[in-house]
């Protein structure tokens, strides 16, 4: 089983040991022998879990702006440190949320951890956020040297495509800096189609399958067609067989609601059902009314009236080409908000690596 250390701290407000506390949990889920450091615990359920350690810090907090009282606090965490029993078992990885971009105060506890485990050989990394304050900006110096000096690497948990870094501190780092994406726990990386019954759709569909199969940037995205109970059997294997292996085609779903709340994206006809169902979603949607009447086309201008994250597109011969257009604007500012199963491959893989080094 490996071993993973990870340490947060704040002297205010509860978001770097939630996030912290999410990338633990993340780590129980697959069977990681999890450490804790931190002044507090909101997830306590943790605690339930046999390969969870928290060893509970004193918070500076308590210190109230005075100079004394702050050393105080950081003696009693230096001891807590020090007499910390790991029960004898090495770190693969040692893994500090903001700091060294941030949280200074943090810098004698991550040299005694690293005194400590020197030894071991245990690297460190650091886990960061999408933006670096001004505060922390006028500190930057210092937190790159230490960066430089004792990590092995830098994960950000934003999308680069959006917000990345600013090149003044990129450029003066000299260890690999990953993007894994913004940390959200609902998985929202799925692109759901449908159309309703299926009776009068396979035109919709046939174009819609080739469109998204001749997108090489969507594999990585889970696609999932229902086509609806009506199609019938000779075009529904029509359409499984001209689908490549990442689109997932089926007839229909009895969860479809959950699955519209764990889509960034629909492309869908628009009945009065489905209508209601995308309303008060805030999922882009691709709407494409059928042409048999004017009743849907005059409830897609009405969606895309209220919402603002929608396209109307028309069944005519120009639908394939418009189709991978708007999908290229989608993807092109669709945020990645996989940052948890990216932060869990990382550190798979980074402790693989470790593991073949030593060998």
């Amino acid at each position: 089983m490996k071993n993973v250390l990870l340490m947060s701290d704040s002297l205010s407000g509860t978001g770097h040991q939630k996030r912290t506390e999410t990338l633990c949990a993340g780590l129980l889920d697959r069977d990681y022998q999890v450490t804790y450091f931190s002044n507090q615990l909101h997830n306590r359920k943790l605690l339930d879990l046999q390969a969870f350690n928290f060893l509970e810090m004193p918070g500076y907090s308590a210190a109230n702006g005075s100079a004394n009282s702050f050393i105080a606090v950081k003696f009693e965490r230096m001891k807590k440190l020090i007499k910390y029993d790991r029960n004898g078992e090495d770190f693969d990885v040692i893994i500090f949320e903001h700091f060294p971009l941030g949280k200074y105060y943090l810098l004698e506890e991550m040299k005694l951890i690293h005194r400590l485990y020197k030894a071991t050989g245990t690297k460190f990394i650091c886990v960061y956020r999408d933006i670096i304050d001004n505060l922390d900006m006028e500190e930057i110096a210092m937190g790159i040297e230490i960066l430089n000096e004792f990590f092995a690497a830098l994960i950000v948990l934003s999308d680069a495509k959006h917000m990345p870094l600013p090149e003044s501190l990129t450029n003066k780092v000299t260890v690999p800096i990953t993007y894994l994406g913004y940390l959200d726990t609902r998985q929202r990386n799925r692109i759901l189609v449908f159309g309703g019954g299926g009776k009068f759709n396979y035109e919709f569909y046939s174009i819609t399958v080739d469109v998204l199969g001749n997108l090489p940037a969507l594999d990585i995205y889970h696609v999932e067609i229902y086509t609806g109970k009506l199609m019938n059997e000779a075009e529904f294997l029509q359409l499984r067989e001209r689908a490549p292996q990442h689109i997932k085609i089926e007839r229909y779903n009895e969860n479809l609601h959950h699955q519209l709340n764990a889509s960034f994206l629909t492309i869908s006809t628009l009945g009065y059902n489905t209508f209601l169902d995308l309303l008060p979603l805030n999922n882009f949607n691709i709407i494409v009314p059928l042409t048999r009447n004017d009743e849907q086309m005059r409830r897609a201008r009405l969606l895309e009236r209220i919402k603002s994250n929608v396209a109307v597109i028309e069944i005519n011969e120009h639908f394939g080409r418009k189709l991978e257009l708007t999908l290229e604007q989608v993807l092109k500012t669709h945020v990645n908000v996989s940052g948890l199963p990216n932060f869990l491959d990382y550190v798979d893989s980074f402790c693989e690596q470790e593991i073949n080094t030593c060998l």
